[in-house]
């Protein structure tokens, strides 16, 4: 089976066994995005249900209260470490 994903800024590329490049085209096809170094994140949704995840290094930095933006995913505010997680909560799209 041939699946396609985009490669942020990158490319695009199809999975057959093995990964081909087709072009640096954007299309509506199922994205990749990738953190080389992170931290674990808890979103707390507006639903009351809670999303766990990978944030960027970087959000060791941030300080409670500051919003900002999960990319493909919306905009954020932080809360501080809970039970070694990185709490934040979902604002908006």
């Amino acid at each position: 089976m041939t699946q396609g994903y985009k490669l942020k800024f990158l490319m695009r590329i199809l999975t057959v066994s093995f990964l081909v490049f087709v072009s640096l085209a954007l299309k509506d096809i199922p994205k990749i995005n990738w953190v080389s170094e992170n931290v674990r994140a808890d979103v707390l949704m507006p639903d009351g249900k809670h999303l766990i995840g990978i944030a960027e290094k970087s959000a060791k930095d941030l300080k409670i209260g500051e919003v900002i933006q999960f990319e493909r995913f919306g905009f954020v505010c932080y809360q501080g470490i809970k039970d070694r997680e990185h709490e934040f909560w979902f604002a908006h799209k």
